[in-house]
């Protein structure tokens, strides 16, 4: 059980490297002049960094869901309301 417990950890931290390596790459190299300015492509139909008050808001709700219990993701509570 230890071997497979450390083969499972060795597997999911080279999967969890590789998606975010792979994709700051893409991004960088492929994908970011959709992202970029109020006239990109994503900017039609998504929030995206060039509107700095939303994209805060989208990066707090993205780190809170990250960090609830999984029954409460998507559940946006404020505590000074």
């Amino acid at each position: 059980m230890k071997r497979f417990v450390g083969f499972a950890a060795r597997v999911t931290v080279a999967h969890v490297v590789t998606y975010i390596g792979v994709g700051a790459l893409a991004y960088s190299l492929l994908t970011r002049e959709f992202f970029e300015g109020s006239a990109g492509l994503a900017a039609q139909v998504m929030r995206t960094p060039a509107e700095p008050a939303l994209w805060a808001h989208v990066t707090r709700w993205a780190l809170h869901n990250a960090a609830a219990p999984a029954g409460q993701r998507g559940v946006w509570r404020h505590s000074n309301h």
